[in-house]
């Protein structure tokens, strides 16, 4: 079994776990963005999103969001979360095993997420979305 996940899953790595269920695992992530970092994964393999299913999303999902009430309770002095997802090597997914990134953020923490944004013209923003109207459709 090369991935990592799926050797803390099958507990032949070692991990700091915070939640199990049948679906999915909540671990620390040994090297935090902060304290409190969390990554939730889903305990069948799958390298990105588009090889789960709805069910198994919203499962992983459902997870997600009690690790983030959890410590939200446990971090009253936080100043939100980032709740990320980086599907792909291209997005910055080192772990090839779908892993959702839970982040305490703290007032003056120096973390910064960037992204450039950029004036698509209205043309360009119809066709798109013309396009992911399409795509839906075929998968519903």
């Amino acid at each position: 079994m090369d991935c990592l996940f799926c050797q803390i899953i099958a507990g032949e790595a070692n991990s700091y776990k915070v939640y199990e269920d049948e679906f999915s695992l909540a671990i620390l992530d040994i090297f935090p963005i902060s304290p409190g970092h969390v990554l939730v994964m889903p305990k069948k393999h799958c390298s990105t999103l588009a090889e789960m299913d709805e069910t198994e999303a919203a499962n992983v999902f459902r997870t997600v969001v009690k690790i983030n009430k959890a410590l939200a309770d446990l971090t009253p002095n936080n100043a939100g979360f980032n709740i990320l997802q980086n599907n792909g090597k291209g997005a910055g997914q080192e772990i090839e095993h779908v892993h959702f990134h839970i982040i305490p953020r703290f007032k003056d923490d120096h973390v910064r997420f960037k992204f450039p944004k950029y004036n698509l013209p209205a043309a360009q923003m119809k066709f798109l979305q013309e396009k992911l109207l399409t795509a839906i459709k075929k998968l519903i």
